[in-house]
């Protein structure tokens, strides 16, 4: 796992490759943060109980977003919370990144099919975006 930071250290988001995931469970967020994604490595015969998540009270501002590559590739660009462009970073086959704070785009360099995961409700681009 690779945490990407800003100049001064600050967390801006993280990439997990689908190789680096060895055993068990691999955390790919922070606690603090809105988004909790794992990457999981299971192996024949596991299982989980049947079960269902707590109605826990969650208070969130912002909205966190994560891609997760399915097959083709993509060119991400982080941005630090001033705009400034701080890592490039290609998404292949497998890999998983989430955004935490700052600014991102995304230029596709091969046909890709991935999943976007943002906390929600997603209300739109006019109530959710601000351009760079």
């Amino acid at each position: 796992m690779e945490y990407l930071t800003d100049l001064e250290g600050v967390v801006l988001g993280a990439v997990l490759r689908k190789d680096e995931i060895t055993s068990g469970r691999e955390n790919l967020c922070p606690d603090k943060e809105l988004l909790q994604i794992c990457g999981k490595r299971l192996d024949p015969g596991e299982s989980f109980p049947p079960h269902e998540h707590l109605p826990l009270e969650r208070s969130t501002v912002g909205t966190r977003e994560a891609w997760i590559v399915i097959e083709g590739e993509v060119s991400v660009t982080v941005f630090d919370e001033a705009g400034t462009p701080v890592h490039v970073l290609p998404l292949g086959r497998g890999d998983c990144f989430v955004l935490f704070r700052g600014a991102h785009s995304m230029k596709v360099t091969q046909p890709t099919v991935m999943y976007e995961v943002k906390n929600g409700p997603y209300r739109g681009q006019a109530a959710d975006k601000r351009w760079l």
